[in-house]
């Protein structure tokens, strides 16, 4: 396997290795809006459940319900929950126009630029720029949404860690 390739390094000229990180990134890239859609879903659910406590019947699988929501859906359920980070649903939102645009006009608007070594590196840079924005917004939404509601239901990390090590065993997936 070969190395990706990174901008401003004298190491590896090799046009094709600098094309390989373009679409290496790129997929990076729709990874980190994927799960972040997924773990929106999981916040929605986590939200129903937490809802539907001591209620006489428990809802039916909030995770289904959640994964026929649209993103923008998902988003809005966010609002009101995060007052200790009321930029969340704005770069929610902002998140979800980046996905968008990976998803749907990316490759139409780049076509010029990744036919250029100049480009190729823009583009490589632009979409570092979106992985870490996603990342860090990602964060946030695990820091304010998911884990109080987490610690609302008496889930601990050493229950994750174990339900992981079940799932995976103890290479834990490597």
């Amino acid at each position: 396997m070969t190395s990706l390739w990174v901008p401003g390094s004298d190491s590896v000229g090799d046009a094709n290795e600098r094309v390989k990180t373009v679409f290496a990134k790129y997929g990076l890239a729709m990874y980190e809006a994927a799960v972040l859609e997924v773990e929106l879903v999981h916040a929605f659910a986590l939200h129903k459940i937490i809802d539907a406590k001591g209620a006489a019947k428990l809802i039916a699988d909030p995770w289904h319900t959640g994964y026929k929501k649209k993103l923008v859906e998902l988003i809005s359920h966010v609002e009101g929950q995060s007052p200790s980070d009321p930029d969340l649903v704005d770069d929610l939102t902002e998140c979800r126009k980046r996905r968008n645009r990976l998803a749907h006009s990316y490759w139409r608007e780049h076509d010029l630029r990744f036919a250029s070594p100049s480009g190729q590196t823009e583009m490589i840079r632009n979409l570092d720029a979106d992985v870490e924005f996603i990342q860090g917004v990602r964060a946030r939404l695990s820091a304010v949404v998911q884990e109080p509601a987490h610690r609302e239901l008496g889930f601990t990390q050493d229950m994750f860690d174990a339900e992981f090590r079940r799932l995976y065993g103890e290479a834990g997936g490597e």
